[in-house]
């Protein structure tokens, strides 16, 4: 399935998914990579993949998510505290 219809399906469907969303293509038109972008992706790897950089970047939205939740979690305890 097309990311240009997976990515609107998955963030504007009854259960928005708010995982961020990675774009894995073969397409090396930067056209396509900003329309992935706009779409809500928030990578575009393309093939052929090499595990390493891969996991790195996975490693780095992880590392984000733990952040904003974290962010989330000390402002949700200073409005209980205030």
């Amino acid at each position: 399935m097309s990311y240009k219809v997976l990515f609107p399906a998955l963030r504007h469907g009854t259960v928005p998914c708010l995982a961020p969303l990675s774009c894995l293509t073969d397409s090396d038109e930067p056209e396509n990579e900003s329309k992935g972008l706009k779409l809500g992706a928030a990578d575009y790897i393309r093939k052929s993949i090499h595990v390493s950089p891969l996991k790195a970047r996975i490693d780095v939205h992880v590392a984000l998510l733990r952040a904003e939740q974290n962010e989330d979690d000390v402002e949700s305890l200073m409005t209980r505290i205030i």
